[in-house]
């Protein structure tokens, strides 16, 4: 479920001065084949309801590409019609900022993602839910993920804790990544559209949110909540993400069940209230609150694309994403010399008591033979807590590799080939944390 709050974001970016530009770059992506995720997912829908339950990568492709289209079209409007000196520019960016608010609230945009990040872990796990941004709740404060059953839910904990723990920061994980997405349409395919103001939104959206959860507020809104949904159908699967999230990751072992009955005497109070945390849960759900105050640390969000370093193109962003062991710290440099183009990040992971470490290597867009493949590849290697567990002293070395191979079918048109291969371990936007080997492919369109 996530709190929508954009005002001060638009006065706070309305500040930053719309940059011109004359790109004409767009990059379309499809991938129609997860083939381990639509294994499962083919078990709780039909054929033609499965490409209304995504993967994580397959709807991170989707809400990339709408945004870009969306960005692109707009920059093509001539906006020199319009006479007015003083009136062209507060016309272009208001464009701009109904286009990212429409884009909150509509299917493929920043809310779809975030609860079809969630859903992907539902589907992973054989439950069926819906996405209420399919029901179009413009301006709504609330968007759920419900027609859940209780059932289901405890299974789910019982089975796979640390996937469950998961569940709930799945939704701000998939936003960062979306995020990181824009950078690197910004930085390495020169789209000065401005990405800043989607990107301002969703970091204060996630800081809020986060920051929220432990507040006499989250109490209230939640009560009301319980009060309002006595159909077990229309409820959230878990309520506000991070309270949930935090109680989870500190009780691992307690069964779902253990949430005691609704109030209204139907079903199992799904949702967790800051009242039923202890002192040492609030304590460390409000400094994850805090500490979300890192992702505002990055020159793109003030519409700085890249640093000339002599030869080198430069950049860089802090990321801080909540994990299902506990956060993960990133320090992300965006390096461009020549036509190479790539991305050093490092990883710092945190459970309660250890800090573990990670190095991950991003290559894109890598001319193979004369423009017609072109590589992308993402590897990791991390160690993080054994078993991904909270309280755990202990480590464990893991790898992820994700090779993505664009072959050129015509002018502007690539097929796209992925073959992911991971250990166990949580890697952002992967949604299998046990060892996985996938396959993934589809369309991608360059202009």
């Amino acid at each position: 479920m996530k709190k929508i709050f954009f005002l001060f974001s638009i006065i706070v970016s309305s500040l930053i001065s719309l940059a011109q530009n004359d790109t004409t770059k767009l990059i379309i992506k499809t991938l129609p084949l997860d083939y381990q995720y639509q294994q499962k997912a083919r078990q709780v829908y039909n054929i033609a309801d499965i490409f209304f339950s995504p993967s994580m990568q397959q709807s991170l492709d989707i809400t990339a590409s709408a945004y870009n289209l969306t960005f692109y079209a707009l920059d093509k409007i001539n906006w020199d019609r319009i006479k007015n000196p003083w009136l062209r520019p507060f016309a272009q960016a208001l464009g701009f900022y109904i286009a990212t608010i429409g884009l909150t609230y509509l299917p493929f945009g920043d809310s779809w993602l975030h609860e079809e990040f969630h859903r992907s872990v539902l589907t992973y796990h054989l439950i069926k839910s819906h996405d209420q941004v399919y029901d179009f709740p413009i301006f709504s404060s609330l968007i759920s993920v419900n027609d859940i059953k209780d059932s289901d839910l405890i299974r789910f904990k019982a089975s796979d804790a640390t996937d469950f723990i998961r569940l709930p920061e799945a939704g701000i994980e998939g936003e960062y990544l979306l995020i990181n997405r824009l950078n690197e349409l910004s930085f390495f395919n020169s789209q000065d559209y401005p990405y800043y103001i989607p990107e301002i939104l969703i970091t204060m959206n996630s800081f809020y949110y986060v920051w929220f959860c432990h507040t006499q507020q989250a109490q209230t809104t939640t009560e009301e909540l319980n009060a309002k949904e006595t159909n077990i159908k229309e409820r959230d699967f878990t309520g506000l993400d991070f309270t949930a999230w935090v109680y989870d990751l500190f009780r691992p072992n307690e069964p779902y069940s253990a949430r005691g009955i609704h109030p209204s005497g139907y079903g199992i109070d799904r949702y967790i209230k800051p009242s039923d945390l202890s002192n040492k849960e609030l304590s460390y759900l409000k400094r994850q609150g805090y500490m979300q105050l890192v992702n505002f640390v990055s020159p793109f969000l003030f519409n700085i694309n890249g640093f000339k370093l002599g030869k080198i193109k430069y950049n860089f962003a802090f990321r801080y994403f909540l994990t299902s062991f506990g956060s993960d710290f990133v320090l992300y440099n965006y390096i461009q010399h020549n036509k190479l183009n790539f991305v050093i990040g490092s990883h710092f992971y945190k459970n309660y008591h250890n800090l573990f470490t990670g190095i991950e290597l991003l290559i894109n867009g890598l001319d193979l033979i004369s423009n017609n493949i072109l590589l992308n590849a993402d590897l990791q290697v991390f160690t993080q807590p054994k078993d991904l567990s909270f309280t755990t002293t202990k480590s464990m070395l893991g790898i992820s590799s994700n090779l993505e191979l664009n072959i050129r079918l015509s002018k502007r048109a690539y097929i796209s080939l992925n073959l992911l291969g991971k250990t166990k371990g949580w890697v952002p936007g992967v949604v299998e944390q046990s060892k996985a080997i996938n396959l993934l492919g589809g369309l991608s369109w360059r202009l």
